[in-house]
């Protein structure tokens, strides 16, 4: 027997399993289907593109609901970029908004640290010319770090 007839021979074989098990009210499974035709299961659950027929009629049988809400393949595919659109606008978003907020908690981080640093200041008595050090000497460590960050990288 050539391989296509074999293969309709198959598919006939695993439809008439699953008739006789909807027939008889058992559950639809590929093991049922399988212990019934007489194949392997690996026959049945594997291979889609030669036995796709066979596998989505046994997923329509165990899933209704799905079945039943899922529209038709020409138009799923559409449906589903409108989502993939939808979700990253979604995203894109709550991105914004999450850098909306670390900018307002930036700031309000400043603030407190500027009021913390003013009353250490007044609690300390620290001098202005104290105070006028410590700004040169982080002015400093910042424009250090700055000319190293910019300098080529050694090879």
């Amino acid at each position: 027997m050539s391989r296509p007839k074999r293969n309709e021979q198959i598919a006939a074989d695993l439809h008439g399993a699953i008739d006789a098990l909807v027939e008889e009210g058992k559950e639809i499974t590929f093991a049922n289907v399988a212990k019934r035709s007489g194949r392997a299961r690996g026959l049945i659950s594997g291979r889609a593109a030669r036995y796709e027929d066979v596998r989505v009629r046994i997923q329509l049988l165990t899933k209704p609901k799905h079945a039943e809400a899922a529209p038709p393949p020409d138009v799923r595919g559409s449906r589903d970029r409108s989502l993939i659109r939808e979700l990253t606008a979604e995203n894109e978003a709550l991105r914004r908004e999450n850098q909306r907020l670390a900018a307002i908690a930036k700031g309000l981080r400043n603030g407190i640290v500027a009021r913390a640093a003013a009353t250490a200041q007044a609690d300390l008595g620290t001098s202005e010319s104290q105070m006028a050090d410590l700004e040169r000497r982080r002015a400093a460590r910042a424009a250090r770090r700055a000319s190293t960050a910019s300098a080529e990288p050694i090879k």
